[in-house]
């Protein structure tokens, strides 16, 4: 997947913060081996809950 595509997603979904800190993100993860599940999981909870789903 492209850059471009991750970004397309990302905003079709409504995933403003993780697509505004993801670079950043993706730098502290490999600089700490972070597993995938610590990484997603810093993502997700710098996401805001805005929206709900019924």
């Amino acid at each position: 997947m492209s850059n471009e595509e991750l970004e397309q997603l990302l905003k079709s979904l409504h995933l403003d913060r993780i697509l505004d800190i993801l670079g950043d993100e993706l730098a502290r993860a490999s600089k700490s081996h972070s597993t995938y599940k610590e990484f997603l999981a810093r993502l997700l909870r710098a996401q805001p809950m805005t929206h709900r789903f019924f």
